[in-house]
């Protein structure tokens, strides 16, 4: 997901906080959006209230950038940010995955597991790594039944990511086998994960060996991107 932006659409940083939350409900969604974007740049936790009440925008795009933004001004996952977990766009779900694993409340830990259930495998792959990131040992257990039976490669990249972070580091095999998927998203989201663990210095120089022979034969520039930019993430 897209960090925070400058304000757009001709909404200065510097207007009054409450000309920003009168602009929340802008009849134009782009203002809306920088609105919402200029209260996150102020880092003003009163705007938490305001923004939370806007969460039922008709536009899944003002309703992404509200989290987005509520996301680095919350401290607790609030009820109205752990509903839209069940927001009917996919990438609004994201969307409150990702604010609720930045605001690091343990506590809505139990409502990620709910999202190992979403319809979709893309959301479920999110709340998959929240989950790796948010939880401890306790999971792996549990993780490790949901991989068994998980059969979307994007899910299954979230879990093994997960298991990795929560101590289980045998997860590369699977991780590199996907980066050869027939699907070159799979193979780009494999290797973004790859890049993203802490790996054994051994098990590093092994999968940077295999994503450079992989880059020699990728068709994808997409995918040859990523597996470059895993080599270099794991070198660093």
């Amino acid at each position: 997901m897209k960090k925070v932006q400058k304000a757009k659409a001709g909404v200065p940083l510097l207007q009054p906080f409450s000309e920003l939350v009168r602009l929340l409900s802008h009849p134009d969604q782009w203002k809306r959006i920088a609105a919402a974007q200029s209260l996150g740049l102020r880092k003003d936790r009163t705007a938490i209230k305001p923004l939370v009440e806007k969460l039922n925008d008709p536009s899944p795009e003002v309703r992404l950038r509200i989290l987005e933004v509520l996301g680095l001004l919350a401290k607790k996952g609030l009820p109205e940010i752990v509903n839209s977990l069940g927001d009917r766009n996919e990438l609004v779900r994201i969307q409150a995955i990702q604010a609720l694993e930045q605001i690091g409340d343990p506590a809505v830990k139990r409502k990620l597991w709910g999202c190992l259930n979403d319809i979709s495998g893309l959301v479920r792959s999110y709340a998959a790594g929240a989950i790796g990131r948010l939880g401890d040992r306790k999971d792996l257990s549990k993780l490790r039944l949901t991989l068994h039976k998980e059969r979307s490669p994007f899910a299954r990249i979230g879990l093994l990511e997960a298991l990795h972070n929560l101590g289980d580091d045998r997860q590369t095999t699977e991780l590199l086998s996907l980066c050869r998927h027939s699907n070159y998203r799979v193979r780009c989201a494999a290797a973004n994960a790859l890049g993203s663990l802490t790996l054994k210095p051994l098990t590093a120089n092994e999968v940077v060996k295999e994503l450079k022979q992989l880059i020699r034969v990728d068709t994808s520039v997409a995918a040859r991107e990523s597996f470059l930019r895993a080599i270099k993430q794991i070198a660093s």
